[in-house]
């Protein structure tokens, strides 16, 4: 990167411990208005204040942003893992073994049944790989959790 065209930003409070704001040569600032753009319309910007090459229709698109997904699904996995938990310490562990393997089994299902991009939380990689190892790791645990002496 050449940093002889890049400039500071001293628009904004000077930043304690000698820091300074890098500003790409070829964007405006954050909230600097288009050059030729009537009424001072401002610009897209992501997080880190850098606009991209395609801005500039982005606001008229006429597509409707994406639906914002739902976190049940994490909550509750989250609600059978404290379940299994409370019935492993006031039941017996058994119990609290096959209460996450019941867990295990309905994230399962879950990813097998939900359709789209599926439930956050429980997506990790494709679906037939999902469902394999949440079964997998279900019918472990229930064995293990039946079989193993003293538990």
């Amino acid at each position: 990167m050449d940093l002889r065209a890049t400039r500071t930003d001293d628009r904004t409070e000077p930043a304690t411990g000698g820091t300074a704001t890098l500003l790409a040569p070829d964007r405006p600032h954050v909230g600097e208005a288009r050059a030729g753009e009537p009424g001072g319309q401002r610009d897209q910007r992501d997080e880190e204040g850098w606009a991209s090459q395609d801005d500039a229709g982005a606001a008229q698109s006429s597509t409707p942003a994406p639906a914002p997904r739902s976190n049940l699904a994490i909550w509750l996995v989250l609600a059978g893992v404290v379940a299994s938990v409370l019935l492993g310490v006031l039941v017996g562990s058994r119990a609290g073994v096959l209460g996450v393997s019941a867990t295990l089994a309905a994230c399962g299902v879950a990813r097998a049944v939900v359709s789209g991009p599926g439930p956050v939380g429980i997506v990790i990689r494709g679906r037939v790989l999902d469902v394999v190892m949440f079964a997998s790791l279900a019918t472990a645990i229930f064995v293990l959790g039946v079989s193993a002496p003293g538990v």
